[in-house]
């Protein structure tokens, strides 16, 4: 029996889905330091949502969710760049 990586709640699995989604979508900065992730290009969120057949009335929710997601891997990417660097 293989055993979950971690639990996932019902009402988090769109916003995942979402944010898979748009795993080619990030915004991007080049320094002598190395390329670092922004953030999530929103305008292919909007589009990303929409094809997927989000509501008008729920975008306003699942934007917030997938930013909360997005904040999160943001904060493993910069702490595993970290570690690589020392």
């Amino acid at each position: 029996m293989v055993e979950p990586g971690f639990e996932l709640w019902r009402c988090c699995q769109r916003a995942l889905s979402i944010f898979l989604q748009c795993a080619s979508q990030w915004r991007t900065v080049a320094s002598m330091s190395g390329v670092f992730r922004q953030g999530l290009d929103y305008t292919a969120l909007e589009s990303v949502m929409r094809l997927n057949g989000v509501k008008p009335h729920k975008v306003a929710q699942l934007f917030a969710d997938v930013r909360l997601i997005e904040q999160g891997a943001l904060q493993q990417l910069a702490a595993d760049r970290d570690r690589a660097a020392s």
